[in-house]
């Protein structure tokens, strides 16, 4: 997942400053996730709160089991990163995925 907006809650309006996450992680904690989910998730340096939020998805994913790495790079919102991103999560995704199957979605 590149650059999540985690905020979102159905109804409202999204803000990029929001620091409160929204329905997706709620769901997680409530839920848990599937046995064996493997997420790459990334944002850059200069997201603001997107980086804040990720880091709660990525803790929530965690504690429901899933298996998730992180990373940060160096840029805003932009494309200038995203590439080298999902080149990067792909490899990472490939070499650390127990069937060698990979989901983009």
């Amino acid at each position: 997942m590149q650059s999540g907006s985690f905020q979102y809650k159905h109804g409202r309006e999204m803000a990029r400053d929001d620091r409160i996450v929204g329905d997706l992680v709620r769901r997680i904690r409530a839920a848990g996730v599937a046995d064996g989910i493997e997420v790459a998730m990334q944002w850059g340096s200069e997201e603001g709160e997107l980086g804040a939020v990720g880091r709660q998805a990525a803790d929530a994913l965690r504690d429901a089991g899933a298996r998730v790495t992180t990373r940060v790079y160096a840029g805003g919102h932009d494309y200038a990163w995203w590439r080298t991103g999902l080149l990067d999560a792909l490899a990472t995704l490939s070499t650390s995925s127990s069937n060698g199957s990979i989901w983009l979605v």
